[in-house]
């Protein structure tokens, strides 16, 4: 007997579900609907150009403003107010198939760069992408900015029924002058490791309560911690929808990703404080995005060069970074161990 699982992917706002079997066959099919906001969000600050473009980026990338919180994003903890300076939301107007508004997630990678879902942009005509936000409702934020564009790119290779390549790249109209509530957070290398069973962090505005995918959005920015778990683990659920482009998070506790939160980062935090963004968000189980079950993202790693290529913002320095994975210190520490002794021999 065939044991159907259902994943929505395209990223969650699409609300296109894929059926999944355990023998690993797979059959999409369309639910025509997307995320929209259930609020009004007030128009914030507009955005002039600098007079003195600033650097790309700087060497305080990922750094956070307040110490996190562990909950979850669906029903879970509220951030504090721009506790992460690198998270965008997203308002993106489709002409085609059909015209409609829907919202997502994305960051900040650069003074002129956001980072997001490709599955976010099918269809795009106009974004309108806010940084320094927290409560979309407020009309005391001062330091929300607001502006809109239509240049992005999607990657080469993103393909709606595999979801390879589900990640894509927005052009700001104008240079972001970095500030406490405004800033970039930082690239993995292209030698990142797995992260297999480190903590990661998920923040977005998605749905946080409903049955299934059905359920309001979020006014303000939550946060949640989760684990990541082996590809192997969540292909065993998932089935060839999870390759080495995908990294997958633990969705014990019911901690993970809702409609809404696609596009937006899975981050891990080095040993110096700063924070990396490792995964775009892309699928989760379309039985809800509270019921235990992994989800899925896109893994950064394997895309640096592209970023770079579009961008211009430069590679990380892959011995620095890597060496912030708990397993590769216990691995460089034994490998000095072992020259030492051989030195002393």
């Amino acid at each position: 007997m065939k044991i159907f699982l259902y994943l929505c992917f395209a990223a969650a706002s699409l609300g296109l579900c894929a059926s999944l079997t355990t023998g690993n066959t797979q059959a999409f099919s369309a639910l025509q609907e997307r995320t929209y906001s259930n609020f009004t969000i007030f128009q914030p600050n507009v955005l002039t150009p600098l007079a003195t473009p600033p650097l790309a980026r700087d060497a305080t990338c990922g750094k956070k403003n307040q110490p996190s919180l562990a909950g979850r994003i669906a029903g879970g903890n509220v951030a504090t107010p721009n506790e992460y300076p690198w998270q965008a939301f997203l308002q993106i107007s489709q002409e085609w198939p059909v015209f409609q508004d829907y919202v997502c997630g994305g960051t900040l990678i650069s003074n002129q760069w956001i980072l997001t879902a490709a599955s976010c942009l099918d269809g795009a005509s106009l974004i309108k992408v806010y940084l320094g936000a927290h409560d979309l409702t407020a009309t005391t934020e001062w330091q929300r900015i607001m502006f809109t564009t239509t240049d992005y790119k999607k990657h080469p290779s993103w393909n709606a029924q595999t979801l390879n390549g589900d990640i894509a790249l927005i052009k700001l109209p104008v240079l972001v002058n970095f500030t406490s509530y405004i800033k970039p957070i930082c690239l993995p290398s292209t030698n990142d490791p797995s992260h297999n069973g480190d903590t990661v962090y998920l923040t977005g505005w998605g749905r946080t309560s409903g049955s299934g995918s059905v359920g309001p959005l979020s006014p303000v920015l939550r946060e949640t911690t989760t684990t990541v778990i082996t590809n192997s683990e969540c292909y065993a659920i998932y089935g060839n929808v999870v390759t080495d482009n995908i990294i997958c998070s633990s969705g014990a506790g019911g901690r993970g990703i809702c409609p809404g939160d696609n596009g937006g980062p899975m981050g891990y935090m080095n040993a110096d404080g700063t924070f990396t963004q490792i995964g775009v968000a892309s699928f989760f189980a379309a039985a809800g995005c509270e019921n235990s079950l992994p989800s899925g993202f896109t893994r950064i790693r394997n895309y640096v060069n592209w970023i770079s290529a579009e961008t211009s913002i430069p590679i990380p320095n892959s011995a620095v970074l890597i060496v912030d994975s708990p397993s590769l210190k216990l691995f460089f520490a034994s490998s000095m161990i072992a020259i030492q002794c051989y030195l002393l021999s």
